[in-house]
């Protein structure tokens, strides 16, 4: 009777273990480009018209599309610092999707 609690026991800390070293492979994830990132934050920022910490997730976008279309991004760099200066709902709402227009 002992060797057979001994044995599944065995068999159930195998079997548990199995799995540990398994390479589970990579998985490639593709990232949006940053122009179709900034044009779903200003639409999403044009329904809420909330800004809040979301200046900066803007800002960076605006620099990662200056590397790949300078005269799209200069454009928006000036809207985005009259966008940070709005202070009403309303007013970030309409520059957002001013914004938003231009991509």
């Amino acid at each position: 009777m002992r060797q057979v609690c001994v044995l599944g026991v065995a068999l159930l800390l195998s079997l548990s273990m199995m799995g540990c070293n398994s390479d589970p492979g990579s998985i490639e994830v593709a990232v949006p480009a940053a122009e179709t990132q900034l044009k779903s934050a200003l639409n999403d920022l044009a329904q809420t018209g909330e800004l809040g910490s979301g200046a900066e997730y803007l800002d960076s976008l605006v620099a990662e599309l200056r590397t790949s279309d300078s005269s799209k991004a200069a454009a928006l760099e000036s809207d985005l610092q009259a966008l940070k200066a709005a202070r009403d709902p309303g007013q970030v709402k309409a520059k957002a999707k001013a914004m938003a227009a231009k991509l």
